[in-house]
């Protein structure tokens, strides 16, 4: 959608004829905020909002009357006009300026002219969107002007968990670091137990380990079970893996760096982290030789994996044991796939999933267990509603055809 957006009967009353200059000159006298949508002409979410939000007759009454409101094209195009022309030097500058990372971004300024809010989002519901708006003219809710405050040394605690939030939702990573660093080490951590082990307090701590020395995350390390008391089984393993991936993992492939040093991680992950980081040592070594096409090597990680994590797996169980079951041949590693991790998955996470019954069917024909195949494939059949590959390896099976590629691996 274009600058020339006209003006709307009902729904949000963009400016279609002023410049950038006489758009803050308009809310200087006016007394009004200024209310920029930046967006782009292939964003989906954008366009959601222009039909379904900015049309609102709820929120443009609202709007209107607090805020003077552009739309910004933020991509350029063959397609624009002269007018969208006339605002690409505006536009390239306030998205430089206001570090506009993606589509949607909302941006709020004062009647002087002075950003004050900042908010990146997705497609948002109308009554969303108004308490965004609300929020824009509420000193004590504004982005900008809380972040301010904390780089003086003025923001209360109190106010400084929805800041890194925020933060995070801008995509302004080093901000939300810094500012929950600072919350946690100085405010939590000087509570008492009974009052830093509460479910607010955790969960916040669990999105912002940020780091393998934070306190934070030596908390959820030392005391995973208090922490999961509150939040939920393994809530504090997940936490942990993913602050630990984050650390030693990133970045890992087979073809970038096949001579990865894995026996100096297994004495680090061993050393500082225990099980968790085996389990997430693991996880890696098995995506890794899954990647390389090493079917020896990935068998073996897939079973040392799935012993430590299969009641909490980082990876789509189905989706991993698939290319187990077509080109590892160590029976072995083929009867705990199926008998423990397709077995358990089935039973938990599975229960009406055709395609993970294919899976598990041809997992038990290949260990030898026909007459359960079969019954689990007619169930793939029936719940696929004759799926043709599901009708065909059921043939094979009765006529006891093998159902894997013939090249498999040898162990």
């Amino acid at each position: 959608m274009s600058l020339e957006l006209r003006a709307q009967e009902k729904g949000v009353n963009f400016e279609v004829d002023l410049t950038w200059e006489q758009v803050k000159a308009k809310a200087f006298d006016t007394k009004k905020y200024i209310f920029i949508d930046v967006f782009a002409t292939w964003c989906g979410p954008c366009k959601w909002l222009d039909k379904n939000v900015y049309e609102s007759s709820k929120v443009g009454e609202f709007v209107n009357e607090n805020f003077i409101s552009v739309k910004l094209q933020g991509d350029v195009t063959g397609a624009d006009s002269e007018r969208v022309k006339s605002w690409y030097a505006t536009a390239s500058e306030i998205m430089k300026t206001y570090k506009v990372r993606s589509y949607p971004t909302f941006l709020f300024f004062s009647p002087q002219g002075k950003l004050v809010d900042k908010f990146t989002t997705g497609a948002v519901a109308d009554t969303t969107f108004i308490a965004i708006a609300k929020n824009a003219l509420n000193p004590e809710k504004q982005y900008v002007t809380n972040l301010e405050e904390y780089k003086a040394g003025k923001l209360p605690f109190g106010r400084m968990q929805e800041l890194a939030i925020t933060a995070s939702q801008n995509k302004e990573t080093d901000v939300a670091k810094l500012v929950s660093n600072d919350y946690i080490n100085n405010y939590l951590f000087r509570l008492k137990q009974e009052q830093l082990f509460t479910w607010d307090n955790l969960t916040f701590m669990s999105q912002y380990l940020n780091n393998v020395n934070s306190k934070a995350f030596v908390l959820f390390l030392k005391d995973p079970d208090k922490v999961n008391l509150i939040l939920g089984k393994d809530r504090a393993q997940y936490a942990l893996r993913d602050v630990i991936s984050k650390a030693y993992f990133e970045g890992i492939d087979p073809i970038k760096k096949p001579n990865f040093d894995w026996t100096t991680l297994n004495k680090t992950m061993k050393s500082k982290f225990g099980e968790i980081g085996m389990e997430t040592l693991y996880g890696k070594q098995m995506i890794y030789y899954l990647d390389a096409k090493d079917w020896v090597n990935f068998g073996k990680y897939y079973t040392l994996y799935f012993e430590k994590a299969l009641k909490r797996p980082e990876y789509e169980i189905n989706n991993i044991t698939w290319p187990l079951f077509e080109n590892v041949t160590d029976s072995k590693v083929l009867k705990f796939a199926c008998d423990v991790v397709m077995k358990y998955a089935v039973e938990e996470w599975y229960q009406n999933d055709p395609i993970s019954w294919d899976t598990y069917a041809n997992l038990l024909y290949k260990t030898g267990k026909k007459e359960q195949a079969i019954a689990w494939e007619e169930k793939a059949v029936k719940q696929s509603n004759q799926d043709n590959v599901f009708v065909e390896t059921l043939g094979k099976m009765r006529k006891n055809i093998n159902t894997w590629p013939d090249a498999a691996a040898k162990p």
